[in-house]
């Protein structure tokens, strides 16, 4: 099938379009691609063996496995000790995760504490989640065994099954319980009765 000159010069320019544009695609990346790789060269004369040990972890946060370092720190002189972040650290955090906590949930202590990292390792970890120790041990460091097994009517439940009642980071109400509760959690003592109490010493009926 044959086409006119004007069809033609259509299709030409149509053609041009794409081309120009896929390279301009490509330049960008290209200069994407250069700018991270800058930024590594500078990083790693100082940096390279613990990133290398970082990222040989079982779990690598992905803003650290790609890069470039300058998204969360601003470079620092040789020497010149740890690289301040571009942000302080919540707020990187939450620019990538911004339902962990919301405006009107009652929050974890902990974060107020120790921030995001207190728990969770920025670059690489050997836990789920990047936690950086087991979340037995995390939870348990807060909430020693005495004062949880009080807290719990005389019952001493396992650090590793906090989570299935109470949130991490918030709660839509107090205690960090969710918004909808089993409906026997208000009898506790029905399934889990306290020390004495008939069928303490056997399981949950």
């Amino acid at each position: 099938m044959s086409v006119g000159p004007e069809a033609g010069r259509t299709m030409s320019s149509a053609r041009l379009a794409a081309v120009t544009t896929a390279a301009v695609l490509a330049a960008c990346a290209a200069g994407e691609r250069g700018a991270r790789d800058a930024g590594a060269e500078a990083c790693r004369p100082c940096h390279a063996r613990a990133a290398e040990a970082g990222r040989a972890r079982p779990v690598v946060h992905a803003p650290f496995a790609r890069g470039p370092c300058e998204a969360c720190h601003r470079p620092h002189p040789a020497g010149g000790g740890a690289a301040a972040t571009v942000a302080p650290a919540a707020e990187l955090c939450l620019g990538c995760h911004p339902g962990t906590l919301p405006e009107r949930a009652r929050r974890h202590g902990a974060i107020a504490a120790r921030g995001c990292t207190g728990c969770h390792a920025p670059h690489a970890a050997g836990e789920a989640r990047l936690l950086v120790a087991p979340a037995a041990a995390l939870c348990g460091g807060c909430h020693p065994p005495e004062p949880l097994r009080a807290a719990h009517g005389g019952n001493a439940p396992s650090a590793a099954t906090c989570r299935r009642c109470h949130g991490a980071h918030a709660g839509a109400r107090d205690k960090l319980l969710p918004d909808v509760v089993h409906p026997v959690l208000g009898e506790c003592y029905l399934c889990h009765p306290g020390p004495g109490a008939p069928g303490a010493a056997g399981p949950p009926r």
